[in-house]
Parts: structure tokens; sequence; C-alpha cells
């Protein structure tokens, strides 16, 4: 398990640190919008990772050190960060070019 959270422990009672990556996910939204590409799969990691954000915030402001939330929240957080991420690199197809971004 220790291998598992490894990258996530940049993130864990910093909440500023996570609201930077929602930031640039955000970016990456935007700029794939703009340039006609899929937007959506970075838009929703950007909504992830301000929710984690925002939780983070609070359980830190609780003072909470034992994080069974974790076992659940660093899952979906990778997932939707791949998907973004992948996103970005994929090459627009056909399908997607009717001008919605999505």
């Amino acid at each position: 398990m220790e291998i598992f959270f490894a990258p996530v422990q940049f993130f864990l009672m910093h909440p500023e640190r996570i609201a930077v990556l929602a930031a640039l996910f955000f970016v990456a939204s935007l700029g794939s919008f703009v340039a006609g590409r899929r937007a959506a799969p970075t838009a929703i990691a950007s909504v992830g990772w301000a929710m984690c954000a925002i939780w983070e915030l609070f359980c830190k402001n609780q003072g909470y050190n034992i994080r069974v939330d974790l076992m659940l929240v660093v899952p979906l957080l990778f997932v939707l960060t791949g998907w973004g991420f992948i996103s970005l690199f994929q090459p627009q197809n056909a399908e997607s070019i009717d001008g919605d971004g999505f």
C-alpha cells in the first residue's frame, strides 16, 4: 500500500497544492475547448481535484490524521487524472469535430 499512496503524499494536508493541480487541469480543459478538442475529460479531472482540495481543507481544519477516505478518493483521482492527461494527447477524430468541444 505504501507504493500506492506515495504519489499522493505530496498533496496530503496541503489543499493549496491540490488547488494548483485543479487549476492546471482547468486551464488544459479551456485550451482543449478553444482548440476544438474534447474538453470533458480534463474538465472532469479539474472538478475532481477541486472537490478534493475542498475536502482536504476541511480535513486539515478538523485535524483528521487517520484517513480511511483516501482508499476511495485516491483511486478515483488516479483514474480521473489519467483520463484527463491521456485525452490531452489523443488525436482529434471525426466524431469530435461537431464544434461543442466534448
